[in-house]
């Protein structure tokens, strides 16, 4: 990419904010209390300026884990999102994001464990609202909307859970996108997501404070500032037997991400299976 992340960010809320008549991407935040589960997440993205958006302008993800043995857990993941616009342009599309298929491999009783997944190329391309989609959730899934791009996940992960409850985290994963059309000036890009938390875990209760970040590796000529993006975030989550519904504040920290965002709130429900 000739521009920085946030450089791209900006053209694409500008497209939608100066031309309103063209108008008429497994988050780390859930709460994986089983390795056998569904989950189901709801962002809704607060703009800070531009159109009306309509109450359902908002992203879901649907995803389950299934654990094979005792050390291999399979994960999967389909996106929705759907942008719509009043404010006099009635206006609105819905896209089915990138398909994510992986797994997880730890050793028994091991606090590390690492992760290898793959975005198949599943989405369509939007008429109008291509860049709005993945402002959902802009640091860790941008690859879940990106049209004609493959993406290869791998990951280090380290996790403790002490016997008071506390649980503290950090994680680094690469992320090849592989341009398998005309979407990108360079046929590859390289990222590195990375983010660490702190938390609380009781019987039905569940906290998490941390941060998220991203970095484009493959942009020499641009410095650290236009090459990163991070976000705050908080979750929490409550159980109730098998089901855990939950709730999600991602905070923007990039000058330039928070002027074309103010906030993103989640909803989330995650049910164990036996």
């Amino acid at each position: 990419m000739r521009r920085s992340l946030l450089s791209l960010l900006s053209v694409a809320w500008l497209a939608c904010v100066m031309s309103p008549a063209s108008v008429a991407a497994q988050s780390p935040w859930l709460v994986p209390r089983s390795d056998q589960a569904v989950h189901l997440e709801i962002l809704k993205p607060s703009f800070d300026d531009g159109p009306d958006f309509t109450f359902t302008t908002l992203a879901l993800f649907l995803s389950g884990r299934l654990a094979v043995g005792e050390n291999v857990v399979l994960v999967a993941e389909v996106p929705f999102a759907n942008v719509g616009v009043g404010d006099g342009f009635e206006e609105s599309e819905s896209a089915v994001g990138n398909i994510y298929l992986g797994a997880e491999f730890r050793g028994t009783d091991s606090p590390v464990f690492g992760e290898f997944g793959v975005r198949l190329p599943t989405t369509k391309d939007a008429d109008y609202f291509d860049d709005l989609f993945m402002l959902m959730d802009v640091v860790d899934r941008w690859e879940a909307f990106l049209h004609e791009i493959v993406s290869l996940h791998a990951g280090f992960n380290y996790r403790y859970s002490g016997p008071t409850g506390l649980d503290v985290g950090f994680r680094i994963a690469p992320v090849l996108w592989i341009d398998v059309g005309d979407a990108l000036v360079d046929p590859v890009e390289l990222f590195a997501l990375y983010g660490a938390h702190v938390g609380y875990d009781a019987a039905n209760l569940a906290l998490r404070g941390g941060f998220s970040g991203r970095a484009l590796i493959t942009e020499g000529d641009a410095d650290l500032g236009e090459r990163t993006l991070h976000q705050f975030v908080l979750a929490a989550s409550y159980g109730l037997g098998r089901w855990w519904p939950g709730v999600q504040i991602h905070l923007p920290l990039d000058d330039d991400l928070t002027e074309v965002l103010d906030l993103v709130f989640g909803l989330s429900l995650t049910v164990q299976l036996p």
